[in-house]
């Protein structure tokens, strides 16, 4: 459901706009399910939909992350929300699976929002969930797992809760639960299962018995009434899938990590006595997704998931050779860069960091293409820029291309470079420039000027890359201009207001400044300008600068908007998509709308952060 909100003034102290202007933001990849981890997740074969129901979300500093109750079906081309069907409860960490018997999805307990593992069974048919009062039920738990036995037409649980473990075995016939076995695997939790058609058996594998211990590699087969270890030592994994392949007769594992901490990215399977590792690309590394086989075709589906600093909402599917995304979006990134083509109508996406994959920190070098009405796409050039973060990109209304100029990527010993390199994108490739004479020292923010035709960069010194100074491209090459730069901060934001013909600065120290090709005005305004690394556009459709989000420096990430007029900032005060900074930002004249895709939110000098992966548009309504 995309969110709306007028924005409206924060205080009379603060100047406001008209009360007939207003600001509505609204949110462009719904509906999908949020990025999110730690859900239930099964196949319903009855009505052929993949089902994804309640998981943590997003995170606030004063809740931690939040549960969405919600679920979600997926036909094999739309997500669809079935609003009936949100649990009466707000559960994370349950396990559902479809008992294809009765032709109903069954849920069972989960830990609410306080961190208390529940009891309750839960049954959805078609419509609304149902709870289930059973004469024994199982303790409270979380963390557990669950597979229906096809051949005996029973769900079968065991384990769960964190911190501790428990090592029991409990079968549902659709009546009543039935505590069937004390014996077997140690007591653990994370574990995974599935059913082995071929064999008619439940595989069991890892799991954790302790929070700072080494995950368990055993696996283990239920046949209805003992667990048989299988000699075959597996991956020490927890927090991972496990699903069954009846094309080819094989158990499917993905991702998981081999401590709480860790995340995985590799592929096994079990052909019932042996264990293989598939030296195959898919998924990024992640760990508590779900996953579940779609009949028809056999296929495995898997959705969600976390890494470190980041969900997922990505959906894969792997056919027993190859992982595809079935739903392809941008993961979450942080210190991507946007810019809208004209030439072609459609924004580009480049680059990014993901975070950090292991000890190494994850940069992207893949392009994206969103359009109006059909969203997100991956491009695939046959050349693409390295990979980086924090690049400067504009469109050259003068040569009608993108243009990418550096960004930065970490080098030894973590230190970071900038990177000085010019490419150019057509609209399906890439072509580095080879640029003749000076060029400036790295990437700072960038934009079309339209009085002089040009793009422009603001940049270092050639002679002293310590001091600012402005820098052209002409399509061929860049030349340094020969104006001062009054900017004596670090940090930094800037746009061009094509109204006014005037540059827009904000120094995260001294306040504003504007630009008109030949002289600087500086306007300070006190408690607004205090932060870098946010929104910041020219709108058009509103004619003014649009800055939102940011970070304090040394501080956290901010939520709130202003828009600047040419005298002063406004400061409105909207139902906003969360604090952010870092993300990527351009104004798209086919929408009339600002979008804004990605970015970071931290607190605490970024101690506690979070990469978000949502699309956003904000739109002026006169």
């Amino acid at each position: 459901m995309s969110l709306f909100a007028r924005l409206l003034a924060l205080s009379a102290s603060t100047a406001v706009l008209p009360a007939s202007a207003g600001w509505v933001w609204e949110r462009l990849d719904e509906p999908s399910p949020p990025s999110q981890f730690g859900h239930a997740t099964a196949y319903d074969r009855h009505r052929g939909v993949l089902i994804v129901c309640s998981g943590y979300t997003y995170y606030t500093e004063s809740q931690g992350y939040v549960i969405d109750p919600s679920l979600w079906e997926w036909d094999g081309n739309l997500w669809k929300r079935i609003p009936e069907a949100t649990l009466p409860q707000a559960v994370s960490g349950s396990a559902m699976a479809f008992d294809s018997k009765r032709g109903v999805s069954v849920l069972f307990g989960g830990q609410d929002r306080d961190g208390t593992p529940t009891d309750r069974t839960f049954e959805r048919r078609d419509g609304a969930w149902t709870e289930i009062v059973t004469n024994q039920r199982p303790p409270a738990r979380n963390g557990h797992a669950i597979a229906f036995d096809e051949g005996r037409g029973v769900i079968v649980m065991f384990g769960g809760n964190p911190w501790e473990g428990l090592g029991d075995t409990w079968e549902y016939d659709g009546a009543d639960w039935r505590l069937v076995s004390t014996t077997g695997p140690s007591p653990r939790y994370y574990c995974a299962m599935a059913y082995d058609s071929a064999r008619g058996k439940v595989v069991l594998h890892g799991g954790l018995s302790g929070p700072f211990e080494r995950a368990h590699s055993d696996t283990w087969e239920w046949d209805g009434g003992a667990w048989k270890k299988i000699a075959a030592e597996g991956p020490a994994l927890c927090q991972h899938s496990l699903s069954y392949d009846s094309n080819r007769n094989v158990s499917v594992l993905f991702g998981g990590g081999s401590t709480y901490f860790e995340r995985s990215g590799q592929t096994w399977e079990l052909n019932g006595s042996a264990w293989l590792q598939r030296e195959i690309s898919g998924p990024l590394p992640r760990a508590s997704h779900g996953a579940a086989v779609e009949p028809a075709t056999g296929h495995i589906l898997m959705f969600g998931g976390r890494a470190t600093g980041r969900r997922y909402r990505d959906l894969w599917r792997y056919d027993g050779q190859t992982w595809t995304n079935d739903d392809p979006a941008p993961p979450a990134y942080r210190g991507s860069s946007m810019a809208f083509d004209r030439a072609r109508g459609n924004i580009v996406h480049f680059g990014g960091t993901i975070g950090y994959v292991g000890s190494d920190l994850a940069l992207q070098g893949t392009t994206w293409i969103y359009e109006a009405g059909a969203g997100w796409r991956q491009a695939l050039p046959l050349i693409s820029p390295p990979a980086r973060e924090r690049a400067s990109m504009a469109y050259d209304e003068a040569h009608q291309q993108v243009v990418l100029f550096g960004g930065r990527r970490p080098g030894r010993s973590e230190q970071w470079f900038g990177l000085n390199d010019t490419w150019l994108w057509n609209g399906s490739d890439w072509r580095k420039s080879n640029v003749a004479g000076t060029r400036p020292p790295f990437a700072g923010r960038i934009w079309f000027d339209t009085n002089r035709h040009a793009v422009i960069m603001l940049s270092g010194r050639s002679a002293d890359p310590q001091r600012w100074a402005l820098w052209t491209w002409d399509g061929a090459r860049w030349s340094e201009l020969r104006s001062p730069v009054p900017l004596d901060s670090y940090y930094y934001d800037a746009a061009y207001d094509r109204t006014a013909n005037v540059a827009v600065f904000r120094d995260s120290r001294n306040g504003t400044y504007t630009w008109n090709g030949s002289s600087w005005n500086h306007v300070y305004v006190a408690d607004i300008d205090q932060r870098f690394s946010g929104v910041f556009v020219f709108d058009e459709a509103a004619g003014k600068i649009v800055n939102y989000g940011g970070l304090e420096e040394f501080g956290s990430s901010q939520r709130d908007a202003m828009v600047w007029d040419g005298v002063a900032w406004k400061r409105l005060r909207p139902q906003d998509p969360g604090a952010r900074h870092s993300a990527a930002e351009t104004y798209d004249p086919a929408l009339n709308r600002t979008i804004v895709f990605g970015g970071e939110s931290s607190a605490y000098g970024g101690i506690d952060f979070e990469y978000y992966d949502d699309t956003w548009a904000l739109h002026w309504t006169p």
